[in-house]
């Protein structure tokens, strides 16, 4: 190999290992962050309220994302069986829930977003809104709370503040009408 092939290689692989090293330090700094952030939460009445107002719009943006991705993929699995011959009959439809908006001072918002963006689901959601017909309550971890009992807090907050890197800081400060529903076909 040349010196200056040796030269590029080498000045790539330092700058990979610079974004990789700024990826890892940024994810640790909002997991600090969130980690704080959820110990100083006060889980006053407005908070609460606030919380359970997010959980509804989210319970309801899943329900509608399970509605989509299935009449999509039906709809796809209807035009294969009458001969269009531009879909695969391994088409998929993904489904996600994504938070449109600014957030709160302090946040970095693309590890954030990161920290999300791996949530999808096929045709549907039905894995994460129930197990055997029953539906499924994520009260646990964060949602672990008297203030939450006999409310059902659905899989998108556990997803965004448990798995996620959002604090419940954040919950009580995000626009639950910033929430969208995405879809994408893969064909």
């Amino acid at each position: 190999m040349s010196k200056d092939l040796e030269e590029l290689m080498d000045h790539e692989c330092e700058e990979a290992q610079k974004r990789a090293r700024e990826k890892v330090e940024s994810r640790w700094r909002m997991r600090e962050r969130q980690k704080k952030q959820n110990e100083a939460f006060v889980w006053s009445p407005e908070n609460v309220a606030k919380i359970l107002h997010l959980n509804d719009k989210l319970w309801v943006l899943m329900q509608e994302a399970d509605r989509i991705g299935k009449a999509i993929y039906s709809d796809i699995q209807k035009m294969i069986g009458e001969g269009k011959d531009y879909y695969d009959k391994d088409a998929d439809v993904e489904v996600r829930i994504i938070y449109e908006d600014v957030l709160a001072e302090g946040a970095e918002e693309d590890t954030l977003w990161d920290s999300v963006n791996t949530w999808y689901g096929h045709n549907g959601l039905d894995s994460m809104n129930d197990y055997d017909g029953a539906p499924l309550n994520w009260n646990i971890n964060e949602f672990a709370r008297p203030e939450l009992d006999g409310h059902y807090i659905c899989y998108m907050m556990h997803w965004y503040f448990h798995e996620g890197l959002y604090s419940l800081q954040d919950a009580v400060t995000m626009d639950p009408e910033q929430f969208r529903i995405y879809t994408k076909i893969y064909n």
